[in-house]
């Protein structure tokens, strides 16, 4: 198998399963996979809907946030960044935040996002 190949085989499965994600009330997540020249292993995983929401007002505490901040938008840096997740393991950067302007996600300070929240 090649790249190609593996990308349209993983956005084809993509398709299919959103549909059975969404008669169990699920959310998917497709994370690329691993594959070599005869396997494809894709990585799905079905959430719960609202599972990122809960999962971040459950750690929002730990970092100097409220579980209601969750997609709150801060401003930080001149660039708009809507609240999306905590990452108790990363000391440096445990907030996670979508940028609005590229839909990219990235590693922000505790210091930065309180300071933009006002706090």
């Amino acid at each position: 198998m090649d790249k190609t190949q593996v990308k349209e085989i993983g956005t084809a499965a993509k398709a299919a399963l959103e549909d059975l994600a969404a008669q169990f009330g699920l959310e998917l997540e497709y994370s690329g996979g691993k594959y070599d020249e005869d396997t494809f292993t894709p990585r799905f995983v079905f959430k719960q809907s609202g599972a990122a929401e809960r999962e971040f007002g459950r750690c929002a505490p730990a970092v100097g946030l409220e579980p209601d901040d969750y997609g709150r938008v801060v401003i930080i840096n001149g660039a708009s960044f809507r609240l999306t997740g905590v990452n108790l393991r990363a000391r440096r950067f445990p907030i996670l935040g979508t940028a609005l302007a590229s839909g990219k996600t990235y590693k922000l300070t505790e210091s930065a996002v309180l300071q933009a929240l006002g706090r």
